[in-house]
């Protein structure tokens, strides 16, 4: 039995409402932590031997059906800090959505954080998996990043990362081996020469460009699969596939946009890896290309 002492941690709490997918089974134990509270908590899972997950909003994200086998620390209640540090930073919470960090950003009078503005995740989330876009021009999260402060998973003492050492890449980071925990992080404000007026067009079309190309208003967790070094675009090569409007139970490969899959009345985790594990075959199959996927396993 874990002894989480005065913690607040509550058990086989349903996790599919957490998520954007809207599938999955509970966690076994379950806690949305104040930052000051992580290190304990970590603590005590390592001496009762239980592993520790990580939710944010809930995209880019899979839980099996079965659950997750361990404490998820869920932070979208909490880690919600925001705020402007002198003139050149600003540092914001873990759990702090990413489209509020574009908005407040963009009300200080500095562009460059626009292209955030319509990914569905948070600070945590934007950084672990280093968030983004590809079209029309690449621009991630390290782009503006300058440091990380994380709870090492192992000794519960509180470190921080310059980006350098943060391992970033194309939808990675050192964050995902699971090693440590992010608190925060800290982003530069460097371009001032746009009005705020030019700002706010920018931020419009990039929430216009997702809302034409994608379908927004069905369950999906996002792109589903990473692009590509070269070649086509990894929806492209779906689709010309002949791929788009598949399904296996209630999950469709999106007909708006095909490296987006819709989850439905009746979906199960299974059936998203189903359809996933026919969508990469098809696509070897038929141009030789191995897909990988963008979107990470709860527990697994």
């Amino acid at each position: 039995m874990a002894d989480w002492g005065k913690l607040k941690v509550q058990e086989e709490v349903p996790l599919a409402g957490f998520t954007t997918w809207k599938v999955g089974g509970p966690a076994r134990w379950y806690a949305e932590p104040a930052a000051e509270e992580v290190p304990e908590y970590f603590g005590r899972a390592k001496t009762a031997g239980i592993p520790v997950y990580f939710l944010g909003r809930g995209s880019n994200v899979l839980v099996p059906d079965e659950g997750v086998d361990g404490l998820v620390l869920h932070g979208w209640k909490s880690l919600l800090d925001l705020g402007r540090v002198k003139d050149g930073w600003v540092v914001a919470g873990a759990g702090v959505p990413l489209p509020r960090l574009s908005r407040y950003v963009a009300d200080l009078g500095c562009s460059g954080f626009e292209f955030l503005i319509g990914i569905p995740g948070t600070v945590g989330g934007g950084v672990v998996m280093n968030a983004g876009l590809r079209v029309p021009w690449i621009r991630e999260v390290s782009d503006v990043l300058e440091s990380v402060v994380a709870v090492d998973a192992d000794t519960g003492e509180t470190k921080e990362y310059g980006v350098d050492g943060c391992g970033m890449g194309y939808r990675k980071s050192r964050f995902q081996e699971g090693r440590d925990y992010v608190l925060s992080a800290k982003f530069r404000l460097e371009d001032f020469s746009k009005s705020r007026e030019a700002i706010r067009r920018l931020t419009a079309h990039h929430l216009e460009e997702r809302r034409i190309k994608q379908p927004l208003s069905k369950q999906t967790a996002g792109s589903t699969f990473k692009q590509a070094d070269s070649g086509p675009a990894t929806g492209w090569d779906i689709d010309r596939a002949g791929l788009k409007g598949a399904s296996v139970g209630g999950v469709m490969v999106s007909r708006k946009h095909a490296n987006w899959i819709e989850t439905g009345k009746g979906a199960t985790s299974a059936d998203v890896l189903a359809l996933m594990d026919r969508v990469m075959e098809t696509v070897m199959r038929r141009f030789g290309v191995q897909l990988e996927p963008e979107i990470r396993l709860l527990g697994k």
